[in-house]
């Protein structure tokens, strides 16, 4: 995995936050509570959808990979 390092940053998105060094996946439920927070204090409205990958890995082609 230590070969892949210098590429990480131009393939993973600024707003993943999950399976990064230093980054825990909870962050982003934090973000989420604010986000919440934000717009009930200030009487806004909003959406927030959750999109489920479950599974996404298991989809791959992994002999392909291979």
């Amino acid at each position: 995995m230590d070969r892949l390092k210098w590429l990480l940053p131009n393939v993973i998105d600024k707003y993943q936050y999950a399976f990064l060094t230093g980054i825990g996946l909870l962050y982003s439920v934090l973000i989420v509570n604010e986000t919440i927070d934000y717009l009930t204090k200030e009487q806004l409205n909003g959406v927030i959808v959750e999109v489920d990958f479950e599974k996404a890995y298991d989809s791959l082609d992994w002999e392909f990979l291979m």
